[in-house]
């Protein structure tokens, strides 16, 4: 009946159409998978790594070396701390490279990663926390391990294998959890001075007949200078700071007060003018004035910056520590250079590294090039820098600043023969430290 109603043509043709339908879906279904397989494996999370060339060991509120592989930009965070963040991009990552990550003042038991596409994961931390009488000392002869005890006497000594090729490998500062290191040949000058600078103890079994060395038992050694606390987080080191209330000067609010005399005599001058025009000039006036007090209010600072210079001579080895206080003014974004001094930031609190958006940003060579933060109107942050100097050190004048915290803190840090050599006010439109 079916025949009857509708041709067997039309029948045949409709039954092959259905019969393709199915094959024409399966085909449009290959090819949307590979187009999502094609567009969608590049936004796959990028392998990433993390190893700790320290092994268990990490001691809070230092520096640790991460050995980071990955195939993109990353950043890494432990725990109460501020973040390291890789500037590159993906393309010009090394296979690997070793950063420095400040572990917070209290011990880390995840270390975040995120990159720029959005992945991110954790890992667990070190597990083992170093006390303040524990000594870590890297070797690059495992045989030297037991004798290794007579450099830190009254101390636990634990001693972990270090590649004989090259001990230490990326910035020097990233290996500031280390407290000594066993040298079986000793690196250029450079290196030992960027060494010392991180607070390492330095020792070899062969006599380098250079300055700086001492004799101890068996072993030839050059310890670093006594100086500032090693510790991310330390309260005192803003006792400097207190005497120090940042503010515009005179001269400022009488520039102020000029501008909007002018302003206003301008102003007046205009709604007086007898004119179809009176009522353009007063907007003319107007507008000036704001753009113009606008734009020289820009060229003002937004911070407040004061630096200070401490000295401690040795026998045969020139510390020189430069500490660098940043108010802000108003709520602002700077930054701060890093060279290949080591640098490192101190906090009065741990809540103070969040609220400035603190970060470390190193090359793709795990350099670090500088600090990021930002600072709300009142909030200070201080910096420390270290550098050592090999040889007979120089003579050096004494500041004439009169400030007594900035002494007394030098003294019960550094010690009777700490000298303050600078002390000064970086900003000219704000008000000096007292005493400078």
């Amino acid at each position: 009946m079916l025949a009857d109603i509708v041709p067997c043509s039309m029948l045949a043709g409709n039954w092959t159409d259905r019969l393709r339908q199915p094959a024409r879906g399966w085909r449009a279904a290959g090819i949307f998978l590979g187009v999502w397989l094609i567009l969608g494996v590049s936004r796959l999370p990028a392998e990433v790594a993390i190893s700790f060339p320290l092994g268990p060991w990490q001691r809070p509120g230092r520096y640790l070396p991460v050995e980071v592989r990955s195939g993109s930009a990353i950043t890494l965070k432990a725990e109460r701390s501020f973040p390291t963040r890789i500037l590159t991009e993906p393309s010009a990552i090394a296979s690997q490279v070793i950063i420095p990550l400040m572990m917070g003042d209290s011990p880390s038991r995840r270390i975040e990663w995120s990159d720029a596409a959005g992945n991110s994961g954790r890992v667990d931390a070190p597990s083992q926390v170093l006390s303040p009488s524990d000594r870590l000392v890297g070797l690059t002869n495992p045989v030297d391990a037991s004798a290794a005890a007579a450099l830190f006497p009254g101390h636990r000594v634990i001693p972990i294998v270090l590649n004989a090729t090259d001990p230490l490998p990326g910035p020097p500062m990233a290996w500031a959890t280390l407290d000594g290191v066993v040298l079986d040949s000793l690196p250029p000058r450079a290196r030992l001075e960027q060494w010392l600078a991180s607070g390492i103890m330095l020792a070899t079994r062969t006599d380098p007949r250079a300055p700086g060395w001492q004799r101890r038992g068996r072993w030839f050694v050059m310890d670093p200078s006594p100086g500032a606390p090693a510790q991310l987080i330390e309260p005192q080191a803003y006792v400097p700071s207190y005497d120090w209330h940042p503010a515009w000067p005179g001269e400022f609010r009488k520039m102020i007060f000029v501008i909007g005399v002018l302003i206003g005599l301008g102003l007046i001058l205009a709604a007086l003018w007898r004119s179809p025009w009176a009522l353009a000039a007063v907007v003319a006036v107007s507008v000036v004035g704001m753009i113009g007090a606008g734009l020289w209010r820009s060229g003002l600072p937004r911070t407040a910056q004061a630096t200070a210079a401490i000295q401690i001579r040795g026998e045969s080895l020139t510390t020189m520590d430069r500490w660098f206080y940043q108010a802000g003014m108003v709520e602002s974004a700077s930054s701060l250079a890093v060279t290949t001094v080591p640098v490192r930031p101190v906090a009065y609190a741990a809540e103070q590294l969040s609220l400035s958006d603190l970060t470390l940003e190193v090359g793709p060579d795990g350099g670090p090039v500088r600090f990021t933060y930002r600072l709300p109107a009142g909030m200070r942050l201080a910096f420390v820098s270290r550098e050592v100097s090999i040889g007979t050190p120089s003579s050096a004048t004494p500041s004439g600043a009169k400030n007594s915290s900035l002494r007394e803190l030098a003294r019960r840090w550094y010690g009777p023969d700490a000298v303050v050599l600078s002390q000064r006010n970086e900003s000219p439109w704000i008000e000096s430290w007292p005493g400078d």
